[in-house]
Order: structure tokens, then C-alpha cells, then sequence
């Protein structure tokens, strides 16, 4: 059994014909599955957008089109897939299963912790993402979540019953090449209960691997293909690996590959710099010091720069519209600054922003604690 596993795609626009290489799209077509994640909800029309923070993102109808060229299964366990709240997740469904696409991760009525399951090979994996708008509620109308006790017990119940299994979370902060320690420790957790194999998304980055009483943890595979403009090509971190998964008698053989973008078009990416360095960032997971010292200092940026200001409305000088901007300026001016209980009930039940604000309150007031 072979399988390819890509990491976040998104396309926005309509007009968009081609994303990939021919030797890229070889290389998926000699795979028997081709596993990505698909970052956003496909609309039939004109839906309303659910109130929540951060962006909302959609994909063009055409992106079936490019999904069914392969024997594709797409994760749907993913911060984005509810933008357009249960509405936009039945058309995504609609759309995937009318051109044969199979999903795994979220649903409507069915249990979103269900794997994606290869009866043939005994391969059960399962897709889950961290806490935030759009997760599951009793199980059902959202995305399955990282850390429940549920999945926990899934876990251990497919391993008990002799299947390889495969986790696929969508957790993390983003743009930094270096995982969480929590982050660390939740994937480890994971193999603790059973996994063989750990592949996570979201970063928007690729970072480092590791091996965890020999199973292999990947943290990032970083952006396949993310154009999420409607009216231009404008590819966000056009830059991924790949992992060709070889399955054979429950033993697995992993081959990576790179992709960079070359003239608007996804390209298989042969440098041996770009190897070396996914190598350095992997090792640098086993300097403990100089690999705090880095999270500690990403994560300080990020609470100078981002998250103590979602306190105010004056985290909309943050953002890149002028409107925005001045629309900040003058609630500043006339004294119009309140909480924004929408970020803070945000970084409440999001792991990841929990866990970093945590960490630079404890580093900076841990006498007080």
C-alpha cells in the first residue's frame, strides 16, 4: 500500500487551471492515496460567513476538479472548515462525495471521530485538530478534536484490534519551524496510546521530525498549494514535504520529497539545501536549551505583538486594511476601547494560544506563581 501525504491546500480562485507539475502529478498518480488537507469548505453558493476571529476561508468548486484526478481522501479536521458554519460543511460534503472524493475529520450527523479505515491492509487513521470555532459538539455538526478522551480510547481500541494507525492533527503555532513543547508532548502521547504514525498540519510551514520509540512523528508538512484570493494568484508559503508512505505487512518505509512553486505552478524540489535544512531543524529538536530558547522567544513575539492586543479593539491596528486601521484609531481617540470577549473566549479554548501566552507569563512572573 502506498500512500502520499501532502499538506494544506486551499484555492480561492476560479480561473486557476493549473496547479501542479507533470512530474508532480505523476508522482501523485503512482500513489494508491493521495491524503491532503483540505483548508476550508467548498460553497454552491452565496453563504454567510459565522461570526468568529481570524479569517474566513472557501474554495471554488473547481478545487473537485483538481482533488479527483487522484485517489484523493482530504482532511477536513481543520480551523477552517466551519467559516460557514454547518451550511458550508454539508456543501463541502455534498461536492466531495458527488465527484468521489473521500473526507475524514468532521461531519454533520455522522460520529467526526470515525477513521478513514483500509480494511484490506488493516489501516485505520484518524483526523483530528485543536480546540477552536467550528469543533465538534457531541460528536457531530464540526471537526473532531485532539485531546478528548473519546479519541484517546479510539485510538487504543483500533490498535487492540490489530490495525496500523495513523494520526493526522491540525494543531500548532503557525510560522515558526519548530513545534510546541506541548505540541511535543500531545504527538508522543499519541504513540503512547498506539500510533505507528504521527503527520501533523496547520504551521504553514514545514517543521521538524522526530523518532519516538520508533515511530515517526512528523510536525508540519507546510502549505501544498494556499491561494486563498479570489480575483488573484498570490501562493502563501508555497513550499511542503512530501511523504511517500510504503506499507507492506505492517511495516512502513517513508521517502520524503519537497515541493517548491515555480512560474505559479507547484514543483517537485530536488536542492540538497532544502534537505539539509529540514535535517538541521529536525535536529535541533534534541538541543533541549537552544530549542527553549527559541519557543521562548517566538513566543514572546507573538504575545508582544498579537495576543495582549486582542484584549483591546485595538487589535485591529494589526490588521492590514486601512479601514481597519483607522476604524481602531478612532475608537482610540474617543475612548471607545473595550474587550473584545471574542479573542479572549478565542484564546481560551485554543490549546495552542493557551499555551503560549502560559508560557510567557510563567517565565515572566513565575516567582509570583
Amino acid at each position: 500500500m502506498k500512500i502520499c501525504f501532502a499538506g494544506d491546500f486551499v484555492n480561492s480562485n476560479d480561473t486557476i487551471k493549473k496547479f501542479f507539475s507533470e512530474e508532480l502529478t505523476n508522482m501523485f498518480l503512482s500513489h494508491d492515496l493521495f491524503i491532503c488537507n483540505l483548508e476550508g469548505p467548498i460553497l454552491n453558493n452565496n453563504l454567510v460567513k459565522i461570526s468568529k476571529k481570524g479569517p474566513s476561508i472557501s474554495q471554488s468548486k473547481k478545487v473537485t476538479d483538481v482533488l479527483k484526478q487522484f485517489k484523493t481522501v482530504v482532511c477536513l479536521a481543520n480551523n477552517h472548515i466551519m467559516d460557514y458554519g454547518k451550511k458550508g460543511l454539508f456543501s463541502t460534503i455534498e461536492a466531495l462525495e458527488k465527484n468521489h472524493i473521500s473526507y475524514m475529520g468532521a461531519n454533520l450527523e455522522s460520529d467526526v471521530y470515525h477513521p478513514f479505515v483500509i480494511e484490506k491492509e488493516k489501516i485505520a487513521i484518524f483526523n483530528v485538530c485543536e480546540s477552536g470555532f467550528g469543533m465538534e459538539n457531541n460528536r457531530k455538526n464540526g471537526y473532531a478534536i485532539f485531546n478528548t478522551k473519546y479519541f484517546f480510547d479510539k485510538i487504543q481500541r483500533y490498535k487492540k484490534k490489530g490495525y496500523l494507525v495513523i494520526i493526522l492533527p491540525h494543531a500548532g503555532a503557525e510560522n515558526l519551524e519548530y513545534p510546541l513543547p506541548e505540541i511535543r508532548d500531545l504527538y508522543k502521547l499519541y504513540v503512547d496510546l498506539g500510533a505507528d504514525l504521527v503527520i501533523g498540519n496547520h504551521p504553514h510551514i514545514v517543521q521538524g521530525k522526530e523518532i519516538y520509540k520508533h515511530k515517526h512523528i512528523y510536525y508540519s508538512l507546510g502549505n501544498l498549494y494556499f491561494n486563498d484570493y479570489k480575483d488573484k494568484v498570490e501562493l502563501y508559503n508555497p513550499s511542503s514535504l512530501l511523504l511517500s508512505i510504503n506499507i507492506n505487512d505492517g511495516q512502513i518505509k517513508i521517502d520524503h520529497f519537497f515541493t517548491r512553486i515555480n512560474n505559479q505552478i507547484i514543483d517537485i524540489d530536488n536542492r540538497v539545501i532544502v534537505y539539509d535544512q529540514f535535517k538541521n531543524i529536525s535536529k535541533l529538536l534534541l538541543s533541549e536549551n537552544e530549542y527553549v530558547r527559541i519557543i521562548n522567544k517566538h513566543c514572546h513575539k507573538l504575545f508582544d505583538t498579537l495576543y495582549s492586543s486582542y484584549i483591546n479593539y485595538e487589535s485591529d491596528l494589526y490588521l492590514n486594511t486601512i479601514r481597519s486601521r483607522i476604524k481602531s484609531i478612532i475608537k482610540i481617540l474617543f475612548n471607545q476601547n473595550k474587550i473584545d470577549k471574542g479573542w479572549i473566549i478565542h484564546n481560551s479554548i485554543n490549546e495552542t494560544n493557551r499555551w503560549i501566552i502560559s508560557r510567557v507569563i510563567k517565565e515572566n512572573y513565575h516567582e509570583n506563581l
